[in-house]
């Protein structure tokens, strides 16, 4: 067995004796020169044989004893070395799917075992992970830990979770946290942050879905042909401490307390089809939808309609009464639209028939709470820290999303809808998996 410690001390011998070595040549050279300034040539001459041959001795001794502690640390290098993991902790293992059953799965995860491998595999997760101190992880391990994070309330400094994550230290698990967030974030982004011209091919059956649901025929010229809805929710963080003004930004007096807001865009078989934020928990959903362009992005998507130009200029995104009216984007009746009762009792009636549709994009919200509960704990959420809240809080309804795919959602179930299969909707894919719905 390799002793490092020996191996680093001839290193450092080695080097001492080296450094003794140079110095004395300057300082012969130093003596030589001032000599020749100050004495004569005759002194001069007699005086360098006695100083050359004693500073030559030395330095030749010198030399060989630092090559002599140079190859001794070498060859010791050259001695087979014990694995860095054993040293850690003799009971550390790697943490795979198959450590859990389905019961547990479904626990902790809310789905089987078999649709947890599902899950791994659609992702095409690396076999390897290497985090900022050079620690390795295998790819099964850092996307168990990273789930267990995400999807249970679990506090990495807990005796059974470091017990049941392999004995790794809490560095360690914090640094994979963040490497397999910010790498799914990379990969998957472009699912729900860009344009949305992918689903052009459902926008008839989403509108029929929409008109199924009302169940009786709406105000066409007012709501136009809904055929998705837009929301904006709010998540609490840390108060940010330091610089006032960062707090002022984070700080809403609608809900009274500090966070950023997230716009999102659900169809009616049960995805976010588009995702935008963080924004400042200070502005309102209006100032999101400037900022994200989602207006120019629907118009984009709609105008891909199979069908002619009034038809394309028919197509809505329905929103609550806070959202301004567009051609792309409606919303209900405000009551300063209404200049009598019996007005206000036919608009308040008019608004109802959409108000249940509307909420299931509330649904959504809630179920990405629901999968992953890490984004309700606060101390998770630092506007100041090291974690990125726009890939913590985009992963996690990247995480709901998946979870649709495979066992469907309270969404699907009142539209009567099918989201695509999980390997066709991370792959881009549009097509659902019932296709007769």
């Amino acid at each position: 067995m390799i002793d490092r410690l020996d191996v680093a001390n001839n290193v450092v011998i080695g080097l001492k004796f080296w450094a003794r070595k140079r110095k004395r040549e300057i300082e012969l050279f130093r003596a030589k020169k001032k000599r020749r300034e100050n004495a004569h040539e005759e002194e001069l001459h007699q005086l360098e044989p006695l100083s050359l041959s004693f500073g030559g001795l030395y330095a030749m001794y010198e030399t060989h004893m630092a090559f002599h502690f140079f190859e001794k640390a070498r060859q010791n290098l050259r001695r087979p070395r014990l694995q860095r993991d054993g040293l850690l902790h003799p009971l550390r293992f790697d943490v795979t799917i198959d450590h859990y059953d389905d019961a547990l799965c479904y626990k902790y995860f809310g789905m089987t075992r078999a649709e947890l491998r599902r899950l791994y595999e659609a992702w095409g997760v690396r076999s390897v992970f290497h985090t900022q101190s050079r620690y390795k992880w295998l790819g099964e391990s850092a996307f168990i830990i990273y789930m267990r994070y995400m999807c249970d309330m679990v506090h990495l400094t807990d005796p059974a979770i470091i017990q049941e994550m392999g004995y790794r230290g809490l560095s360690y698990m914090v640094e994979i946290v963040n490497e397999f967030d910010a790498w799914l974030y990379t990969k998957f982004k472009w699912l729900y942050t860009d344009n949305m011209d992918r689903w052009a091919p459902q926008l008839k059956r989403w509108r029929n879905m929409v008109r199924a649901a009302v169940g009786k025929p709406y105000l066409y010229h007012k709501y136009g042909w809904v055929c998705m809805f837009v929301d904006g929710t709010f998540t609490r963080t840390c108060r940010p401490g330091g610089w006032a003004m960062l707090q002022q930004v984070l700080y809403t007096r609608y809900k009274k307390a500090h966070g950023v807001g997230c716009q999102g865009v659900m169809a009616p078989n049960g995805l976010f089809i588009n995702w935008w934020g963080p924004a400042p928990g200070r502005h309102q959903d209006n100032w999101m939808v400037s900022k994200s362009d989602l207006t120019k992005h629907l118009r984009s998507l709609f105008d891909l309609y199979p069908g002619n130009v009034a038809d394309r200029r028919m197509l809505r995104c329905y929103g609550d009464l806070i959202y301004a009216e567009t051609l792309e984007i409606s919303r209900g009746y405000r009551k300063d639209e209404a200049h009598t009762d019996a007005q206000r009792l036919a608009q308040k009636a008019a608004n109802h028939l959409l108000n249940g549709p509307r909420t299931v994009v509330e649904h959504g919200f809630a179920k990405i709470e629901q999968r992953c509960p890490r984004i309700l704990q606060k101390s998770s959420l630092k506007p100041m820290g090291g974690k990125r809240i726009q890939s913590l809080l985009a992963n996690a309804m990247f995480i709901s999303n998946c979870h649709t795919c495979l066992r469907g959602s309270q969404v699907n179930a009142y539209f009567a809808s099918s989201p695509p299969t999980l390997e066709a909707y991370v792959n881009g894919g549009v097509e659902p998996r019932h296709t007769h719905l």
